[in-house]
């Protein structure tokens, strides 16, 4: 969860603002919450991102967002 937040490229407060909407609670369901409100605060804004873009910029893996 806090990778895919971490490389999503996010300011600190928009890091903060997806996590307020985080149920830390439920934790089967840590890694939904956290994309849910990537695309909540976030996902609509990226207009003319392909595909592929949007696969990079919440990777998981740092080296997927480098390629």
């Amino acid at each position: 969860m806090f990778k895919i937040i971490k490389n999503a490229g996010l300011s600190e407060t928009e890091v903060r603002l997806v996590q307020t909407d985080i149920d830390y609670d439920e934790k089967s369901k840590l890694l939904e919450s956290a994309k849910a409100g990537l695309v909540k605060y976030f996902g609509r804004s990226v207009k003319t991102g392909n595909k592929i873009d949007l696969q990079k910029r919440f990777a998981f893996d740092e080296k997927a967002k480098e390629e």
